[in-house]
C-alpha cells in the first residue's frame, strides 16, 4: 500500500466540538469529504459511460467499484510487524499519512485492517485535497491539517518525486525508502526499509 507517514513533534490533534456543535474545521472537512466522494462518483460514471456506450445504472457502478477494490486489494501486502513499528514513533511524534488515491476508503480500510488507525492524527488524500503528490498543495494541506511547521516535519515514502523531491521543495526533511540505491540522494536520507526509521529519528 502506498501510505506515507508524516512525523512531527506534538500531541495528536483532536476534532473540535463545542456544546455538541461541529467546529468550522469539522464542517469544512465534511464538505471536502462529500466533494471527494462526488468527484469519485463522477469519474466512475464517466468511465463506465464510455465503456458501456450508455449511462451506467447504480448496479453497474456498484459492481464496477466492488471489482476495482477487490482487484486493487489483491495486490496489497501488509509489512510484518507494522503495528509495533508504527506504535514506537507514535509515542513521541504526531503521525499522519499523505497518499495519492482515487478512493479514500481504500486507505482507511487498510489502516483499520492493520490495526494502526489509532496511531494517526490525520489521513490526507489526493482525492480530498484535489491535487496529487508531488503538487505543493497536498503538502501544504497536510501541514495545515496537523498544525505542524515544515521545519520540524519529516516525510517518509518510497517514490522519489512524490515522497522525496516534493516534500523537500516544501521545506520538509524527506527520507526515501530505497534499498536498491536507485536514486541519487544523500546516504543520510536513504532508508533500506521502514524499520530503519526509528533509529534515524533517535527513538530505537
Amino acid at each position: 500500500m502506498h501510505g506515507h507517514a508524516r512525523w512531527a513533534p506534538g500531541s495528536v490533534t483532536r476534532a473540535s466540538w463545542l456544546r455538541g456543535r461541529p467546529s468550522r474545521q469539522d464542517l469544512t472537512s465534511a464538505a471536502l469529504s462529500t466533494t471527494a466522494n462526488s468527484r469519485w462518483s463522477k469519474l466512475t460514471d464517466a468511465f463506465l459511460a464510455g465503456l458501456l456506450q450508455r449511462a451506467p445504472s447504480r448496479a453497474d457502478t456498484a459492481a464496477f467499484v466492488a471489482s476495482y477494490i477487490r482487484e486493487w486489494n489483491a495486490g496489497v501486502k501488509y509489512p510484518a510487524g507494522i503495528s509495533d513499528l508504527v506504535a514506537l514513533p507514535a509515542e513521541n511524534f504526531q503521525l499522519a499519512i499523505v497518499t495519492n488515491t482515487h478512493k479514500e476508503d481504500l486507505v482507511l480500510d487498510h489502516l483499520a485492517a492493520m490495526g494502526i488507525s489509532r496511531h494517526f492524527a490525520a489521513v490526507i488524500t489526493s482525492v480530498r485535497v484535489g491535487y496529487r503528490k508531488p503538487h505543493p498543495a497536498i503538502y501544504a494541506a497536510a501541514l495545515g491539517q496537523v498544525a505542524a511547521p515544515s521545519a520540524t516535519t519529516v516525510f517518509v515514502g518510497d517514490t522519489y518525486q512524490a515522497d522525496y523531491a516534493g516534500p523537500a521543495a516544501a521545506g520538509i526533511r524527506p527520507f526515501l525508502i530505497d534499498g536498491a540505491d536507485q536514486d541519487d540522494i544523500p546516504a543520510a536520507q536513504r532508508l533500506r526499509s521502514l524499520s530503519d526509521l526509528p533509529r534515524r529519528l533517535g527513538i530505537s
